[in-house]
């Protein structure tokens, strides 16, 4: 059996030895030492590049979600103007069979949700892709004196207000509704 005394005795050979260790190895702890702290340091800073890289991919990704919103809204800015045209040729030769073929064709773009022709001179839809909309009369008084492309955003998405000229007065107005993407 151990007494208190050959215990106390065996810790502080243990400790000794410990200590001798460490005192004839000095250099070799040093550099352990030095290796853990570079590891460590090295994780650190492993880790804030990561988060710092991971904020800026965030960032880029919103930018080129916006632009590409932009590119995309100013492209069908565009369509509706070069669609407001063709309407215009079919318009005046009072064609609205084909004007209602081709806004069954329009509609099928991607993103465009409704499209409608309204007259100047009563302010009712004429024809439209959603056809319940047909005779009902527009309240948006900003229309009564429309002369070039007015774009509006809405709840339900971004309208094109686009007015068809003939030679000397306005032969209608076409609204186009994109969704916009969310």
């Amino acid at each position: 059996m151990e007494t208190q005394t050959d215990k106390g005795y065996n810790e502080k050979q243990k400790r000794n030895k410990f200590l001798s260790f460490i005192l004839n190895n000095k250099m070799t702890v040093f550099l352990f030492l030095i290796i853990i702290f570079l590891v460590v340091h090295s994780l650190i800073r492993i880790n804030n590049l990561e988060r710092a890289h991971n904020k800026e991919v965030t960032e880029l990704k919103t930018v080129h979600e916006l632009e590409m919103d932009s590119l995309t809204i100013s492209k069908f800015q565009m369509s509706t103007e070069i669609f407001s045209w063709v309407i215009r040729s079919e318009l005046v030769r009072n064609n609205k069979e084909e004007i209602n073929h081709l806004f069954n064709s329009f509609i099928k773009t991607p993103r465009v949700t409704n499209i409608q022709l309204i007259c100047p001179e009563t302010f009712k839809v004429e024809i439209s892709t959603d056809k319940k909309d047909e005779g009902m009369k527009v309240s948006d008084e900003s229309l009564y004196d429309i002369n070039k492309q007015v774009k509006k955003e809405f709840p339900e998405g971004i309208k094109f207000f686009n007015p068809v000229m003939g030679h000397n007065r306005i032969l209608g107005i076409i609204v186009v509704t994109i969704r916009t993407e969310n």
